[in-house]
C-alpha cells in the first residue's frame, strides 16, 4: 500500500468516533485511530505497547478467557467467523466499565476491504442508547404495573377502527366480561354509548378535540347490572401512532352517597324549616313574656343568648358577642355582689337558683331582672354547663311599686283620717264646747247683764279659735289635693332670696348666717308653692328654735341621691329629743319646747304632707342644744 493511501486511511479512522483498530490474522494490530489511545489513556493503561500498534488482541482475548471473562471468548469466535468469511459480520453489545461510569459498547467486525487476511475491529460507544432502551423498559414496565394495578378502568382504542386493542384487569373485573370478550369489540357493545348514532358523534369528537368526558355515565355490566362511571378519553401518539385511552372511574357509590346526601339535605332542610318555624313560635312565645334562655359552657365560659335576650339587653344580635364580662359591666353596680355569690353558691347546689338583680341599658335606663337557672354537673359532680332563663320583670316591679306606694299613700291617708279625726274630735270640740259654755253663761245672765260683755270677748275669742282650726284644715286638704297643681322649674337660690327678703325682720333681729351650696342640683321641677313653703317653715323654725348661747348658723345644700333631689337644711339651734318625740315629731299641733315661744305646730306637719304629696320623703336628725338636719327628698321629674 502506498504512503499516501495510509495516511489517508489513517485520516479517515481517526475521524471516526469509535474505537477503531485494525488486525491481520495472528491478531496483530496494524492499525488503530486517535480515541483507541485515549480511551486506553482514559482508563488506566500504563503501557500503551500491550494495547496499541504492534501488540495482540487475541492475546488480550486469550488473557480474559482465563479468567472466565465470556464476552471476550464471544468476541474471539466472532472474528474468526469473520476472517473464515463464514459471516459478513460479527456484533456484540457488551458492557465496559470505567472508572467513574457504567458504560456500553458496539462491538462490530467486518473485512478490511476487499481483502480476506485483515479485519477492522470498532467499539461504538452506545451507553445513551442503552439507557434510553433500558429507561424505555423501564417506563413500560411501570406503566404495565400502573395499568394492571390501576383502580379506575383503562380501555385503549384503535384510532381507525375505535376497536378495542387493550384493557386493564380492573374494568374487566367491573364489567364482567373476559380480556377476549374486550378485543376488538366497539365501545358500545360493553354497555358505553348504548346509542350507534350518538357513539359515531362522540368518537368523531374525539378525533377532533383529542378529548370527551362525561361527569356521569351509566354503564350496563354483563349481568345487567347498572353501575355509574366517569368516563374521560383521550388520544395521544405512540410509536408515531395515535392511540386512543379510554379511563372509566366507578363512581357509583359515590353517586349513591350524593343521592343519599340530596336526601339528606333535604330532609335536613325540612327539619331546618320545622326548627325555625319552632324556633320563631319559640322567640314570639319569649317576646310576649319578656322571657329569653341563655347557656354558659364551663370551664370556656362560652356564653349563647336567644334572641329575647339580646332584645332585654338592647343588644345587636348581628354584632354584639355576649360575655360573662359583658353581662357583669351591665349589671347595676349596687347589684354585683349580689349576682356573683348567687351563681358562685348555685354551684354546689342541686336545685333551680334565681336571683332579681338591675340591669343598666342604654335607652331604657336601669330595668329588672328575674333569673332562673340550672347547674349541670358530670359524672364527678363537676358542672360542665349552666343553662338558664333570663325574664325583664321591670313592669312588674313598676306594679309592685306603685302597689306598695299605694298601701304607702293609704296607709298615710289613714293616719290623716285619725288625725283628722281626732283634730274634729279634740280641737273643734274643745272651741265648740267652751263656746256652747259660754253661751249658757250669756243666756243665764241676760237679764242681769252684769258680764256679758266679758263674756262676748271670751266667746270671740274662741271662735276666732276655731276658725284657725278650719283655716288650717282647710289648708292641709287642698295640699292633699295637690294633683291638679302644676309643675314648673325651680330655682333653688331665687326662692332662697326670696324667702330672705319675706323674713328679713326676723333675720335682722336673730343675726342668722346662712351659707348655702346649689351647685350639685341647682333646679327641680316641682310645684314651686310647695318648695318655697317647706323652705320657708324650715327657715323659719330655725330663726323661731335657735338657741341663746350661740349666734344662729345655717348650712343649705342639695345633692342628687339616686332619683332624688337631697335639700339637706342644718342648723345650730335648741333641737328636738327625738328619743321621746320621734313619732309625733311631724304631727299635727305638736310642739317640742314648751309655751315660752310663740307658734301652733304645723309648720313640720305641712312639710312632710307637701313632700309626700309630691312623691317624695322627709328625714330628720336632731340633738338637743347641738342643733337638727332636715333632708326633703324631692323626686326627680323630667
Amino acid at each position: 500500500m502506498l504512503k499516501t493511501d495510509e495516511h489517508f486511511n489513517y485520516d479517515v479512522l481517526s475521524a471516526l468516533s469509535s474505537l477503531i483498530a485494525v488486525i491481520d490474522k495472528t491478531g496483530n494490530i496494524i492499525a488503530i485511530n486517535n480515541n483507541w489511545d485515549e480511551f486506553a489513556n482514559l482508563n488506566g493503561t500504563k503501557n500503551l505497547k500491550l494495547t496499541s500498534i504492534g501488540s495482540n488482541y487475541f492475546s488480550a482475548c486469550n488473557n480474559a478467557i482465563k479468567f472466565g471473562d465470556s464476552i471476550a471468548a464471544e468476541t474471539m469466535t466472532g472474528i474468526i467467523a469473520v476472517f473464515e468469511k463464514k459471516i459478513k459480520v460479527f456484533e456484540l453489545e457488551y458492557p465496559c466499565n470505567t472508572a467513574t461510569e457504567k458504560k456500553w459498547y458496539l462491538l462490530h467486525v467486518m473485512l478490511f476491504g476487499k481483502e480476506s487476511s485483515r479485519v477492522l475491529i470498532s467499539h461504538q460507544d452506545i451507553t445513551t442508547r442503552k439507557k434510553n432502551e433500558d429507561f424505555l423498559i423501564a417506563s413500560e414496565i411501570r406503566y404495565r404495573r400502573i395499568f394492571e394495578a390501576a383502580k379506575d378502568g383503562i380501555i385503549i382504542l384503535n384510532e381507525s377502527s375505535g376497536e378495542i386493542i387493550d384493557v386493564n384487569p380492573f374494568l374487566i373485573n367491573l364489567l364482567g366480561y373476559t380480556f377476549e370478550e374486550f378485543l376488538g369489540r366497539q365501545l358500545w357493545e360493553i354497555g358505553l354509548f348504548k346509542d350507534i348514532e350518538e357513539s359515531k358523534k362522540a368518537f368523531e369528537e374525539l378525533k377532533k378535540n383529542k378529548y370527551i368526558r362525561y361527569e356521569d355515565m351509566p354503564l350496563k355490566t354483563k349481568s345487567g347490572q347498572i353501575r355509574n362511571v366517569e368516563f374521560v378519553s383521550n388520544v395521544y401518539e405512540e410509536n408515531n401512532k395515535n392511540v386512543i385511552q379510554c379511563n372509566v372511574r366507578d363512581i357509583t357509590d359515590k353517586v349513591n352517597t350524593n343521592n343519599r346526601l340530596r336526601e339528606n339535605e333535604q330532609k335536613l332542610r325540612l327539619l331546618n324549616t320545622l326548627l325555625l318555624e319552632e324556633t320563631e313560635r319559640l322567640n314570639d312565645a319569649q317576646s310576649i313574656a319578656k322571657i329569653g334562655n341563655w347557656d354558659l359552657g364551663i370551664p370556656d365560659y362560652k356564653v349563647t343568648w336567644s334572641r329575647e335576650v339580646y332584645k332585654i339587653f338592647e343588644a345587636d344580635q348581628e354584632t354584639f358577642i355576649p360575655s360573662v364580662e359583658i353581662f357583669f359591666k351591665h349589671l347595676h353596680p349596687d347589684d354585683i355582689e349580689k349576682v356573683n355569690n348567687a351563681f358562685k353558691e348555685s354551684y354546689i347546689s342541686q336545685k333551680l337558683n334565681s336571683v332579681e338583680h338591675r340591669v343598666i341599658t342604654s335607652n331604657k335606663g336601669t330595668i329588672y331582672i328575674l333569673e332562673n337557672w340550672n347547674v349541670i354537673l358530670d359524672e364527678k359532680g363537676n358542672p360542665i354547663r349552666i343553662n338558664g332563663t333570663c325574664q325583664d320583670i321591670t313592669e312588674l316591679k313598676k306594679l309592685e311599686h306603685e302597689l306598695l306606694e299605694m298601701i304607702r299613700q293609704l296607709q298615710i291617708k289613714n293616719n290623716d283620717l285619725n288625725q283628722f279625726a281626732y283634730i274634729v274630735s279634740h280641737n273643734l270640740r274643745s272651741h265648740i264646747a267652751k263656746i256652747q259654755g259660754l253661751m249658757y253663761l250669756f243666756q243665764k245672765e241676760i237679764d242681769s247683764k252684769p258680764n256679758n260683755p266679758e263674756l262676748l270677748k271670751i266667746i270671740l275669742h274662741e271662735v276666732n279659735g276655731l276658725d284657725i282650726v278650719i283655716r288650717d284644715l282647710n289648708k292641709i286638704l287642698s295640699i292633699q289635693d295637690s294633683g291638679n297643681k302644676s309643675m314648673e322649674l325651680v330655682l333653688f337660690e331665687t326662692i332662697l332670696e326670696q324667702i330672705e327678703q319675706s323674713l328679713s325682720v326676723q333675720m335682722e333681729e336673730s343675726k342668722a348666717l346662712i351659707n348655702s351650696n346649689f351647685s350639685n342640683s341647682p333646679k327641680l321641677v316641682t310645684i314651686k308653692s310647695y318648695c318655697y313653703s317647706i323652705l320657708q317653715n324650715l327657715l323659719s323654725n330655725a330663726i323661731k328654735y335657735r338657741s341663746p348661747n350661740r349666734p344662729l348658723q345655717i348650712l343649705i345644700q342639695t345633692n342628687i341621691e339616686g332619683s332624688f333631689v337631697c335639700l339637706s337644711f342644718k342648723d345650730n339651734g335648741m333641737g328636738i329629743d327625738l328619743i321621746k318625740n320621734s313619732n309625733k315629731i311631724f304631727g299635727l299641733y305638736k310642739r317640742f319646747h314648751g309655751n315660752l315661744i310663740p307658734g301652733r305646730g304645723i309648720g313640720l306637719n305641712l312639710i312632710k304632707i307637701q313632700i309626700e304629696s309630691l312623691g317624695g320623703r322627709v328625714e330628720v336628725q336632731s340633738t338637743v342644744d347641738v342643733g337638727t338636719e332636715f333632708k326633703i327628698f324631692f323626686p326627680l321629674v323630667n
